[in-house]
């Protein structure tokens, strides 16, 4: 699932390269589209760090099977809003550049969210400090470590 997430960065990346907007006319700078990707990137940043927090406190009520792919589907979303709006940018703006700026904050974003057992290692560490005898792994896995 995360790999077809990943590949449609790739898709709009193909898209922007592709496509030739030599002699269109610009209706927004492309600053200020950069400046709003970038906004747009870190208030995702900052919501994937709160997507994980919650986890941490919801754990209690919501069984961590039925939590976790929120987790990882909801830091997903935020991070991939960066590559839309740049998108976007690049439309209004016709400068590939601001497109790239999304694409790189997005990869960038995905690293942490991706599901890696590395990943699950470091958010189950977390998660025994917030509330010991829950652990990601074993639910995940059906195994202690």
């Amino acid at each position: 699932m995360f790999l077809v997430f990943t590949l449609g960065l790739v898709y709009i990346g193909a898209v922007v390269l592709i496509v030739d907007t030599a002699g269109e006319d610009r209706i927004v700078s492309p600053a200020v589209m950069a400046v709003i990707v970038v906004a747009v990137g870190c208030a995702g940043a900052v919501a994937s760090s709160w997507m994980v927090r919650r986890f941490l406190r919801r754990v209690d009520t919501h069984p961590v099977l039925v939590a976790y792919p929120q987790l990882v589907l909801g830091r997903i979303a935020f991070a991939e809003f960066a590559a839309l709006v740049g998108f976007v940018g690049f439309v209004l703006s016709n400068a590939q550049w601001v497109a790239m700026v999304g694409l790189l904050l997005t990869l960038a974003m995905f690293a942490p969210a991706a599901p890696t057992a590395s990943a699950i290692r470091r958010l189950d560490e977390r998660l025994r400090l917030h509330r010991p005898g829950i652990s990601l792994t074993e639910a995940l896995y059906g195994e202690a470590e």
